[in-house]
């Protein structure tokens, strides 16, 4: 899971608060602002523990709402699964990542 949707680099959230905007965009490599020292790569550790929490939540609400419970996953596939055979779905891909990589590095 992404912290944000590739949607936001053609329309990037704004708030308004007191005068002033604010914006958040889709900044997929080199950040844009010298706030976090230039390198966006300080947001890189954060998107595989946010996804352990996604799967852990998703698991728990299986337990809650039960096998009936049904979302589309993969989105726009037409598929249905409940929450447990979505969580494992995102942790399959999860681990496919670690795969790929040890692979492209010929291990």
């Amino acid at each position: 899971m992404r912290a944000l949707s590739r949607f936001h680099k053609d329309h990037p959230y704004e708030v308004h608060v007191n005068g002033n905007t604010n914006r958040v965009a889709y900044e997929p490599a080199e950040s844009s602002t010298g706030l976090f020292g230039g390198n966006s790569n300080w947001r890189g550790p954060i998107w595989f523990p946010v996804n352990y929490l996604l799967v852990e939540s998703l698991q728990k609400y299986h337990h809650y709402y039960g096998e009936d419970f049904k979302v589309e996953c993969p989105t726009h596939s037409g598929a249905e699964s409940d929450l447990w055979q979505v969580a494992a779905e995102i942790s399959r891909r999860l681990v496919h990542i670690f795969f790929a990589i040890r692979v492209a590095a010929g291990q």
